[in-house]
């Protein structure tokens, strides 16, 4: 509906409603607006609706942007495949440097099969990502016609051409509505993938990162996954709650509040919340750990409620390969 490319600046799009998009005899590539461009952009307070809700067909995805210097704020999506792609790369100019400067911020998604989805599709990355106060609803079995696994709140996609600096994730809520979940790939279907996917050739390269204040929800998986090659990171004051509710279909490694793996460095993960509250509980871990630790990384002050007086455990170290223990001071 909208494509903003080459010297495109100073675009707003503002208060529009795109509505009945999709629904054809079979399904497609499709995006409601797309940006190249390197801004300044803002997409806010429009809304985007599918023609049939979840499960329509060419209701691919709301926003696709590349480039710079580009805002989504106060948007409501509604019944698309994918919410957002959030995408390195625009006209031949960004390729120069990191795509900098997108911001993602008090967007709603429902009935999304997957809210944002990372592409890394220049080698010079992302430098300044930011995403805060979205409010997303992943609708797994509304979107049962998706790849495996890719039922995430957040995921990075396999394509992966350079590093992530200075990503923040603050103040989301991401929750999971339908069954636990179904097929084979349930071990996949985290609340936040960050990192490669498992599809991916390469390790992703994370520097300086920020998780906090982050509310997760029914996660049929893991509440955060993070495998990649991390070099300083906090993920800190966040809510995670009944993660891993295909346990009967799901490895321990992914019934587990955070699961991690990678290559980290001073990685800090202290003061969030595991809540288990079912009659039958399916956390079996609040922090899997499984990292080649390079210094500086510790647990601490994190806490577990769990209902049914399963024992759960804390922290489980599985050092595949192994690296320096963590520091673990757990309440």
């Amino acid at each position: 509906m909208i494509y903003a490319s080459g010297e495109v600046k100073n675009l707003v799009v503002d208060s529009c409603v795109m509505d009945r998009i999709g629904g054809f005899t079979v399904d497609f590539d499709h995006s409601t607006i797309y940006t190249t461009c390197d801004g300044p952009v803002t997409i806010s307070n429009n809304v985007f609706a599918s023609k049939d809700g979840p499960g329509t067909t060419g209701a691919r995805t709301a926003i696709e942007i590349h480039g710079s210097n580009q805002k989504v704020a106060g948007n409501q999506i509604r019944g698309y495949r994918y919410g957002i792609n959030v995408c390195t790369g625009g006209r031949p100019g960004s390729g120069a440097g990191p795509t900098v400067n997108q911001q993602y911020v008090g967007n709603t998604l429902t009935g999304v099969g997957a809210c944002f989805v990372f592409w890394l599709m220049s080698p010079a990355g992302f430098d300044g990502l930011r995403f805060e106060d979205n409010t997303c609803e992943v609708d797994v079995p509304g979107w049962k016609g998706m790849f495996p696994g890719e039922h995430r709140g957040m995921f990075q996609a396999s394509m992966i051409r350079g590093p992530l600096r200075n990503l923040v994730i603050r103040n989301n809520k991401l929750s999971y509505v339908g069954p636990e979940g179904y097929g084979p790939s349930n071990d996949k279907h985290a609340g936040m993938w960050l990192g490669a996917s498992p599809g991916a050739k390469a390790a992703l390269p994370i520097s300086n990162l920020t998780v906090e204040g982050n509310t997760i929800t029914n996660p049929p998986g893991a509440g955060i996954v993070l495998t990649a090659s991390v070099d300083g990171a906090r993920i800190a004051g966040n809510r995670f709650v009944d993660p891993g509710r295909a346990a009967g279909r799901l490895s321990d490694k992914y019934a587990a509040g955070i699961s991690l793996a990678g290559t980290m460095k001073n990685v800090a993960i202290a003061d969030n919340l595991f809540i288990d509250d079912q009659a039958v509980g399916t956390m079996k871990t609040g922090i899997w750990e499984e990292t080649l630790n390079q210094g500086g990384c510790a647990a601490s002050n994190n806490i577990m409620l769990v209902t049914s007086g399963a024992k759960v455990t804390p922290f489980r170290a599985n050092p595949a390969p192994a690296g320096s223990p963590w520091t673990v001071r757990e309440r």
